[in-house]
This record gives C-alpha cells, sequence and structure tokens, in this order.
C-alpha cells in the first residue's frame, strides 16, 4: 500500500517539486513531483518522515497519515526576494540592491488581513498615519508629510492627491503581489515629491494558468467587503480582471461591539464622526511575451467612491439639515513595454490619469425627505485633474559596468471653481544619466544626474550617489548622497478661495522645494542551522530642506502660500528579525527629530518621537499551516507648540498603543485554496487622543483631539482560490 503526500509552499499554496521525504524507519527516498504530490512504497499506519528543500524550512521526525498535506516555510525570504523599483522593467534580488528598500510580501498583507494601502502601512514603524473621517488616510515618512512621499503602482504616478495628500485608504491590495516602500529621496528616478521615499505597489503579472478567486471581509465597525477575480491566456497573451466593493457604515464613539447597519431617527445620531463611504473598484491586466525578446504590460484601473457627511439638525425645529456628497472617479491607463537583447535593453513606460472629484451641499428636509441644492461657492466645486506620463530609459552592460540613461516627461492640468482662471497646466521634461560599477562583488558604486526643464520653475541640476559594500558574506554597508526636490502643485500656485469663511490665495511666485539628505545602512543576515535565519538592520538619515511651502497670513483676514526656509529632519530606525522553526520575530524601532524652526528661546532644537513595532508569528500546527500572529505598535508622544496669550509653550500629543491578533489557516480543496483568518484590531480601544493643543482641523471630533480609529473590532476573511 502506498502513501500519497502533497507538498506546498506555507507562502503561497503553490506546489513544491524536488521535495525529499525520507521514512526514518526504512531509510527510503522518494522525490516530489511537479504538483508537489509524493508517493511512499509500503505505507504503515505509524509512519514518520524528515522532509528537505533548499530553500525551505526542515520537517525532522514528522508523523504523516496519507492524503495529508504538509506546508513547508521559506526560511531564505530575504535573499529571494526581488525589488522592481528602479530597476526599469527588470528585476534584482533584494540582497544585490543598493537603495534603502523594504518589501511588504503577499504573505504579511495576508496575515494581517489588510483591505486597502493603509491598513498595512500602519504596521511599519518610521510611517504615520494621520485620519480624518471623512476625507481618508494621509501618511509621512520618518516625519515628512504625505506631499513629500511619491507613490506609485507598477512605476506609473498615483494622481489625486487633495490637500497635498493622496488617500491611500483609496488604493486596493487585490492583485497586489508585494509593495516596496523606498526611504529617502527618489528624485533622480522619480522626479517631483520623491523628497521623503517612494512607495511602489508591484501588481501580479498574470499567469499561464486559469485560475480564480473570491474574497469576502467583515468588521464589527460596520465595514462589508467582497472582490473575485479571475484570470487566463489566449495562446501566449496572459490577463487577469478583478472587481469588488467596499463599503463601511459609518461610526461614532460609543457605538456597541458588534455594530451593524440600521436605519435611525433624524436626530443628532444621523451625523456620524466617521463617514460612511462606498468604494467601487476594477482592475484588468495584459502581458504579453515577445518571443524571447521582452514583454508588453498593460494596466487599466478603475476606482469610484462615495463619503456621505450628514448634518446634525438645524435649530430652531430640528427640520433641516445640511448634508455633503463626496464622489471621487480615479481612472489609470499604463503601458510598458521592455526589449532586451545581449547589448541594450529598453524600457518604454506611458500612462494616462483621469481623477475627478466633487463635493455637493444639500439642505435636507428630514420630514419629507426632500433634497435642495445650495449654489454657494463653498457648497458646489468639482476638481478634475489629467495627468500623462511618458518614459523611456535604455541600460548598457559591459561586464562590470552599467549605464542608464533616458528622458522623462510629465504633464498635469488641473480644472475646478478654487483655481484662478480657467484649467491650470505644468508639465515638465527631465534627462537622466545613471553609472553604476561593481567591484569584484565587494563593492558597488552608483552615480547619477538628473536636469528638468519645468514649465513653471527652475529646478536645480539633481545628483545622487549611492555605494554597498560587502564587508562579509554575511554584512553589508549602504551610503547614500542625494539631492531631490518638490515643485509647488497648481493649487498653491493658484488656488482663489474666498467665500464668508475663507480667504486665502495661491502664489505664482513659489520656489521649488529642495533637500540635501544623507543615509547609512548597516544590514546583517545569517542563517543558522536549517530551520533559523537571524536578521537585522540600523539605518540613519539626515534631511535638510529648503525653501519649504506653507500655509501662511498676510494679514488678518488673507493667507497664501509663502517659502519659509530650512528645515531638517534626523533621525535611526533599527530593526532585528529572527526565524526560529515554529516562531518568527520582527522588532522594529524608529527615532524621528524634527527641527524647531520658530527661533523662540526656551524651546528645544528638535522635536523627537520615538515609535516601537513588534510583529511575531507562530505557526502552532505547521503541518496545517495554521499561524498566530500578533502585532504591537507603539507610537511614542509627538511634541510641538501651542500658543497661550501669545506665549508659546510646549506641548505633546499622547503616545499610545495599537494592537492587533489574528489567526489563518488555509484549508487545501483538490487542486484549490480556502484562506481564512479572523482576528481583533485595537485591543486597546484606542478612538481618539489628546494632543495639547486646540487643531482648528476639519472633520476631527473636538478641539484637542486626533482621530486615531474606530476603537476595538473583530474581523473575519475568507479567500477562495482556485
Amino acid at each position: 500500500m502506498n502513501a500519497q503526500l502533497k507538498i506546498l509552499s506555507a507562502f503561497d499554496s503553490s506546489a513544491i517539486a524536488n521535495a525529499k521525504v525520507t521514512v526514518i524507519s526504512s531509510g527510503i527516498h522518494c522525490i516530489s513531483d511537479q504538483s508537489g504530490s509524493v508517493s511512499i512504497p509500503n505505507f504503515n499506519q505509524a509512519l514518520k518522515v524528515n522532509i528537505t528543500k533548499h530553500g525551505f524550512d526542515t520537517l525532522l521526525n514528522l508523523s504523516v497519515k496519507s492524503g495529508d498535506i504538509i506546508y513547508l516555510n521559506p526560511y531564505y525570504a530575504y535573499y529571494e526576494t526581488f525589488v522592481f523599483t528602479g530597476n526599469f522593467g527588470d528585476k534584482k534580488r533584494l540582497k544585490d540592491e543598493i537603495a534603502h528598500v523594504r518589501i511588504i510580501g503577499l504573505n504579511e498583507i495576508r496575515s494581517t488581513s489588510s483591505q486597502n494601502l493603509g491598513d498595512i502601512l500602519k504596521y511599519q514603524p518610521n510611517i504615520t498615519l494621520t485620519q480624518d473621517p471623512a476625507l481618508g488616510t494621509a501618511i509621512s515618512i520618518n516625519g515628512m508629510s504625505g506631499q513629500n512621499v511619491k507613490l506609485l503602482k507598477n512605476g506609473t504616478n498615483i494622481s489625486g492627491a487633495m490637500n497635498g495628500s493622496i488617500d491611500v485608504s483609496q488604493i486596493n491590495l487585490n492583485n497586489v503581489a508585494q509593495i516596496e516602500i523606498i526611504e529617502g529621496p527618489m528624485s533622480l528616478l522619480y522626479g517631483s515629491n520623491a523628497l521623503a521615499g517612494t512607495i511602489n505597489i508591484i501588481s501580479k503579472i498574470p499567469g499561464m494558468k486559469t485560475s480564480a478567486f473570491a474574497k469576502t471581509y467583515t468588521e464589527s465597525s460596520g465595514i462589508y467587503n467582497f472582490s473575485a477575480g479571475f484570470g487566463s491566456n489566449i495562446k501566449k497573451v496572459r490577463y487577469n480582471v478583478s472587481m469588488g466593493r467596499n463599503f463601511f457604515d459609518g461610526w461614532n464613539p460609543g457605538n456597541s461591539f458588534f455594530y451593524y447597519p440600521a436605519n435611525t431617527i433624524a436626530d443628532a445620531s444621523r451625523s456620524t464622526l466617521w463617514k460612511p463611504r462606498q468604494q467601487l473598484f476594477g482592475d484588468f491586466a495584459l502581458y504579453i511575451p515577445i518571443a524571447q525578446k521582452g514583454d508588453i504590460r498593460l494596466n487599466h484601473d478603475l476606482f469610484h467612491e462615495n463619503i456621505i457627511s450628514k448634518g446634525l439638525p438645524q435649530k430652531p425645529y430640528n427640520e433641516t439639515a445640511f448634508d455633503d456628497y463626496f464622489s471621487t472617479i480615479r481612472n489609470t491607463n499604463s503601458i510598458e513595454i521592455n526589449l532586451r537583447d545581449k547589448l541594450i535593453n529598453h524600457n518604454i513606460l506611458g500612462s494616462f490619469s483621469y481623477f475627478y472629484r466633487t463635493k455637493n451641499t444639500f439642505l435636507k428636509d428630514l420630514t419629507t425627505k426632500e433634497t435642495g441644492t445650495l449654489t454657494g461657492i463653498d457648497d458646489q466645486d468639482t476638481t478634475i485633474i489629467l495627468s500623462s506620463q511618458l518614459r523611456y530609459i535604455n541600460s548598457v552592460k559591459f561586464k562590470a559596468l552599467k549605464f542608464n540613461s533616458g528622458i522623462d516627461f510629465n504633464h498635469e492640468t488641473f480644472d475646478g471653481k478654487r483655481v484662478q482662471g480657467d484649467g491650470k497646466s505644468i508639465y515638465n521634461i527631465s534627462f537622466v544619466g545613471i553609472a553604476s560599477y561593481e567591484f569584484e562583488k565587494k563593492l558597488d558604486l552608483k552615480i547619477g544626474v538628473r536636469q528638468t526643464l519645468h514649465s513653471r520653475n527652475k529646478i536645480p541640476l539633481i545628483p545622487s550617489f549611492s555605494a554597498k559594500l560587502k564587508l562579509n558574506p554575511f554584512i553589508d554597508i549602504k551610503l547614500t548622497a542625494a539631492k531631490a526636490y518638490r515643485t509647488p502643485g497648481i493649487k498653491e500656485l493658484y488656488l482663489y478661495f474666498v467665500d464668508i469663511n475663507h480667504n486665502i490665495k495661491g502664489n505664482p511666485q513659489l520656489q521649488s522645494e529642495s533637500s540635501d539628505n544623507f543615509n547609512l545602512i548597516i544590514t546583517g543576515n545569517r542563517k543558522h542551522g536549517k530551520n533559523s535565519m537571524f536578521h537585522w538592520q540600523v539605518n540613519t538619515y539626515y534631511n535638510q530642506f529648503k525653501n519649504l511651502i506653507t500655509l501662511a497670513a498676510v494679514n488678518l483676514t488673507e493667507y497664501t502660500y509663502v517659502n519659509i526656509g530650512q528645515s531638517t529632519v534626523r533621525g535611526i530606525n533599527s530593526e532585528l528579525g529572527i526565524d526560529y522553526g515554529r516562531f518568527e520575530f520582527k522588532y522594529q524601532n524608529a527615532v524621528i527629530s524634527s527641527s524647531n524652526n520658530l527661533g523662540i528661546n526656551g524651546l528645544p532644537s528638535y522635536f523627537t518621537t520615538v515609535n516601537h513595532n513588534l510583529n511575531s508569528t507562530f505557526k502552532l500546527v505547521p503541518k496545517k499551516n495554521l499561524r498566530i500572529n500578533a502585532f504591537f505598535n507603539r507610537f511614542g508622544k509627538t511634541p510641538s507648540v501651542n500658543y497661550d496669550n501669545n506665549q508659546a509653550i510646549l506641548v505633546h500629543t499622547n503616545a499610545y498603543w495599537m494592537i492587533d491578533f489574528s489567526a489563518m489557516m488555509p484549508v487545501k480543496i483538490k487542486s484549490s485554496v480556502l484562506n481564512f483568518s479572523f482576528g481583533m484590531r485595537n485591543l486597546a480601544n484606542v478612538s481618539n487622543i489628546r494632543t495639547g493643543i486646540s487643531n482648528g482641523v476639519a472633520h476631527q471630533s473636538s478641539t484637542g483631539q486626533r482621530v486615531i480609529s474606530t476603537g476595538r473590532t473583530i474581523f473575519f476573511n475568507l479567500e477562495f482560490i482556485l
């Protein structure tokens, strides 16, 4: 009688071929086939085996029975991870990358049950999220705001920044292979806005086999999500398509733990702190190989969001209310062509993005449910942004010497009621040159320059230098020195927002922001035995900004944007990771210091925040790949300045904990996989914290409060993969 086993990857449930299964009692060796199947002859009821496969954990003295599915965990993930950002259509091993890149893989996305980009970024200690219950989630990297962060999907710009930042809760994670975060300036490669860092979302390339998936997610705060997708091929042309709907019913402090949508009476309860929203999204990807010479990749993403902000009943009779409706449409299309031969490679990227956002205010009759349209300039607003990009980069390699050169053209048109005159446009064309050299696989050097011709601003020459020294097989030292820049946006240049409550005007004389950045990273990786991996990293950085753009008072009633001079951000991030048998552990620490530019005696020269992050995974039943995950984040108190009777005083935003737990287990059903996960978010039940200042920010709960989350919740996630 033969025993039948199945060997799969714990990372993505894919089949593992050529895994070696050794029967301990007899010494018989069996090898898994392409489907991961193993047939063991002369099977006995009590059978113990050893399972080995290069690149995966070794399982020793494992009790098995016929029909078991065995999951192996990759132990060498750091060395097998590939980086796409900055490599122009190619990929590069993470261990060989000079830039400081942090990878968020599919396994981490699944273990956290993250639904959008904001969900997964909150587990990164050097990234801070700022929540607006009505307008979304903004991010900062190492203390630098979202307008200094470049957001990309497959190398294409994500457009639609509102108030300087893109709402990362609008970016879903369907069909995402990994997320790459590069800390530090990337203006050499990606131009404006890449001062603090770059986040690039890498989509899955359509596979050769027909596949399908369906996912559903629910959370006790009133979230109900569903998505599905399908992929196949027509001859050599591969494609996949997916679509989904995310729904959130709104939330108020004091809601019951197991909250569900319900009709409410027309009193103060109709207005919620976290506004109801519905998101519809879809994407289509096409992959066309060109013999052995390259490929063509087409991507189309469509997103539509509606947010309803219901107002409080108006005095004296509570019969009417003012309701705001926010609608966002984002349509992004891109084509990437990669052509490769022995001497020179070519990368061509073209993209077009359409962003449309409206805000409409209506007078709601709470007795008849009829609505009336208001006509004030602050009541009806439309923003339209059209963005296009065309980039060509070639790569020539002569042994250890490599050259990249190319041209990058970007154009953006902005139209809306709050912009002076008709629609305004900005365009630029950049010339890029990069040279890199590898010395006997010990020292890598890269130097590059970018020269930009801008339609509105003068951009200085942007140089960049990077070096990577391999001290030994286990320790790397990386050093980067680079300039970066941010050109003022069209709103900062031409905004005209004047009504009974506002008097804000743009400044066409604004200069570009620029920064000088220095970064030193020391990384160590070492494998101990067959089942353990040790990883550590220390990253210190120094950023000096010039001509920072901010909103300032011209007089008692009028505000405009101005360049305010210099500012400095410095810090140190550290990381320690251990994979040992059933246990995975990662601790991260971030110390962020921003300079005090107020010039007031008695205040510290730097404002410092310390954040801590601890993620751990325990493989409760390795054979079934049942995992328990724990995530601990402590966000330290944040200093700032408040004025009391015109006297500057130092105040602090309170520190707080965000603690999540989850469990997940895949179940193999013939050729399909059912991934089930559940858990609890925000065990500390933090919904808002005291800031110590009168914030005056729209949509916050009250003066001196900062909104954090919807409190403690429980979630369930189910994913079926065919």
